[in-house]
């Protein structure tokens, strides 16, 4: 898969071995563990030496050499040298150079903060990758007239859908606009009507505008954050339209060599990020300037929200001491670049905070861009020096608040994402979680499919969804306000957010925030679209209606809300789906704590801990290596359900419905693992190979009965399945959080 783009950390490259002293075996009174012999090995599992202890092997991150091929180099120029260097060439090919930020300046002079920003790209007859003596010829040719020179890096990303889905959607989606707050017909402007708002979806949907309408991808992922933004801002049937999708394509890569421009692909380059956001803010403003094509509406639209619903972990660059941008990777600072002049610009920069992959390693903290919430926004000063000639801060919608105001004012506003019942998703970064939090478990919006009919996007658990609800409600709002700056209306949406009582992990400043975990500014507050509106237009200011016409809020107190629970139609939908059902009673050994896996219990019919594995971390997820990938990255099990009989406290059983995703993949998946409370972990590997089919395939719906559940783990209170897949040779971790009934 392409690549994102930047420098793999070496550390990385290594396997990884962890041990715990020899001789633990079944609690005492519990049933005596299946031999080893009888159950086949785990196909994913390196050789392990126990050496007296207990090893649990660890696949490795993808190698640099696999994610990294090197045909791509990005140089950031020197001070006083104004064109890109011509690359060096010799008999196995050419390093083509261009200025990186020039395809997407559109009409407009670029700007001289991204003018420093060079790629060079490998081109020989043959296709093949550049030696290390071209690199280094490369190198070595630039010499002092660049700063640094960094080269990209790939991999991919599916989704699709499953009976269960199809059976619950509807109970989900309108779950899902009751938890945010959507008001299903957006009240008519004052003296003057809403203005219209463009939201810059960056994604994987194909470049374009289109009535302001989100558009099919391969992906799926670009389609439903824009029509999640839709739903907000542009209800179906509302009279007022607020919210204008944009779309530009950030994951164009379908395979490292091949990429769709018309349907947009799996994953992508940081370079190609950069060039979208860069793209958002240049056809935003050709339209303000008329630069409208045939057959597109030229009404204004004065305000730009860029949607950013996916992420990179910070391993592969991110952090900068102070402002010392010039700390970052190349690739990397071209992404901060193309932030800084959307703020300059005007516009609201929303990011999401990113989710916990799983793997050997802590993880720590949120994922970038969203963590650049932590840096404040360019003043006006720096914007002027950034920006074209004539740059100002001043007119009817000014891109920064008046001079001396106090409000917030970071890079970017991370968003972190929460359940119906405002839990943290499961998938929480430990150190992640920012100041603004959002709806986004199991979550999903509609559209028209070409026949008419009314169909679910894919339903997506993780902070991309959560990101898409702020962006939306953000749009809307400033339609009524936009002579707001963003910072500005930023606060008013977090003043009539519910605060959820948790401080946030990271804020403008630093990580952790520079306030008491007690001070109101660092709170963590869930988002409602109607409570904003309402706030926003009190007293009828810019464009608002009348206090009269504003809607009526329904009350959703902090932690007050059921999680959704689907009816007696849908159950029987689910269950007359299943192609396999397995009997989990015969999963009957407890094994004490093995603190590598960090959980507090594990249960399994398969292992001893003469020779385990580790289940829960043992393997890498996508959003671990460094490629942007969309947050959440692939799940093959977006409708997963757990139900818990209460009534049985003495001896509580679960079942378990695995539905796999019918597009998910080709390959197949094993290992099957749940995760309870965060704590409590139950290896099901066993029970799939004693039933003879050790793997899970697309369009698998799968049901396990009579889950032997320690009583001491009730209440359940969340439930996660991991899988084991395996891409380029290497093996990775999907988490999926259940839905718990």
């Amino acid at each position: 898969m392409k690549p994102v783009r930047f420098l793999i950390a070496s550390t990385l490259a290594c396997g990884v071995m962890a041990c715990t002293p020899s001789g633990a075996g079944p609690e005492e009174g519990g049933s005596p563990p299946l031999a080893r012999r009888e159950l086949g090995l785990d196909a994913g599992a390196p050789p392990c030496p126990t050496n007296g202890g207990t090893c649990v092997p660890v696949s490795p991150p993808i190698t640099e050499e696999a994610a990294c091929p090197g045909n791509r180099w990005i140089a950031v120029l020197a001070e006083g040298v104004d064109n890109c260097p011509q690359g060096s060439s010799g008999l196995e090919g050419q390093w083509v150079g261009a200025r990186l930020f020039e395809a997407s300046r559109g009409t407009w002079s670029l700007p001289p903060g991204l003018a420093p920003f060079c790629s060079y790209d490998w081109v020989t007859p043959g296709g093949g990758l550049p030696s290390q003596q071209a690199v280094a010829q490369l190198k070595s040719g630039l010499g002092a007239r660049v700063l640094r020179v960094d080269r990209d890096c790939q991999v991919v990303a599916p989704l699709g859908t499953s009976a269960t889905a199809k059976a619950a959607w509807q109970t989900l989606h309108k779950d899902f606009h009751a938890q945010t707050g959507q008001v299903a017909s957006l009240p008519p402007g004052g003296v003057l009507p809403p203005a219209e708002v463009r939201v810059a979806v960056v994604d994987s949907a194909p470049h374009g505008y289109s009535d302001g309408e989100a558009v099919e991808d391969r992906l799926g992922h670009g389609h439903a954050m824009g029509r999640v933004v839709r739903e907000l801002g542009c209800p179906d049937g509302s009279p007022v339209c607020i919210a204008q999708v944009a779309n530009h394509l950030a994951l164009p890569q379908v395979t490292p060599n091949v990429r769709d421009l018309a349907h947009g692909g799996y994953f992508g380059e940081q370079t190609q990020l950069a060039r979208s956001i860069h793209a958002a803010v240049t056809e935003w403003r050709g339209h303000n300037a008329g630069q409208v094509p045939p057959g597109e509406t030229a009404t204004p639209q004065p305000r730009l929200v860029v949607n950013l619903s996916l992420a990179w972990d910070g391993r592969y660059g991110g952090a900068y001491n102070g402002n010392l941008v010039e700390q970052l990777p190349a690739p990397v600072r071209a992404v901060h670049a193309a932030i800084t002049h959307a703020v300059c610009r005007g516009a609201l920069v929303i990011a999401a905070a990113g989710n916990d992959p799983g793997g050997p390693d802590a993880v720590q903290g949120a994922m970038f861009p969203a963590y650049w919430e932590q840096k404040p926004a360019p003043a006006l000063a720096q914007c002027e020096l950034l920006e074209d000639p004539g740059y100002s801060g001043a007119g009817a919608y000014p891109p920064l608040p008046p001079a001396g105001a106090t409000v917030y004012r970071p890079l970017v506003y991370a968003v972190g994402g929460v359940r119906g019942d405002d839990a943290p998703l499961a998938s929480t970064r430990p150190g992640g979680r920012p100041r603004l939090a959002a709806p986004g478990a199991h979550a999903l919006a509609t559209d028209v499919d070409a026949s008419g009919k009314l169909v679910p996007t894919d339903i997506l658990t993780g902070t991309s969804v959560s990101t898409a609800v702020v962006s939306g409600l953000v749009a809307t709002v400033w339609g009524y306000r936009p002579e707001l700056s963003g910072p500005e209306l930023m606060e008013r949406v977090r003043q009539a957010s519910v605060d959820l009582g948790t401080p946030a992990d990271f804020c403008l400043g630093g990580a952790p925030c520079p306030w008491a975990a007690t001070d109101v500014r660092r709170g963590i507050r869930r988002v409602s679209l109607c409570q904003a509106l309402v706030q926003a237009c009190a007293g009828g200011l810019g464009r608002c209606p009348p206090s009269s016409k504003l809607p009526a809020c329904t009350s959703r107190p902090a932690y007050g809300s059921p999680l959704p629970s689907l009816d007696t139609v849908a159950w029987s939908s689910i269950e007359s789906k299943l192609t396999r059902t397995i009997d989990g009673s015969t999963l009957n050994v407890a094994l004490p704590p093995l603190p590598v896996c960090r959980q507090s219990a594990l249960r399994s019919s398969r292992w001893s801990y003469d020779e385990t594995v580790c289940p829960f971390r043992q393997y890498y997820g996508i959003p671990l290596r460094p490629w942007t990938n969309p947050q959440p990255s692939k799940n093959p099990c977006t409708c997963c359900l757990m139900e818990v009989d209460p009534e049985e406290a003495i001896t509580p059983t679960a079942t378990l419905y695995i539905s796999i995703d019918s597009e998910y993949s080709p390959r197949s998946l094993d290992s099957p693992t749940l995760l309870v409370n965060g704590r409590y972990e139950i290896d099901l590997s066993g029970l799939l190979e004693l039933e003879g089919e050790t793997q899970l395939t697309a369009g698998d719906e799968v049901k396990v009965t009579a889950i032997p559940i320690d009583p001491a783990w009730l209440p359940i209170e969340s439930a996660v399945l991991t899988l084991r897949g395996e891409e380029l040779g290497v093996s990775y971790s999907t988490s999926s959080e259940l839905l718990l009934q």
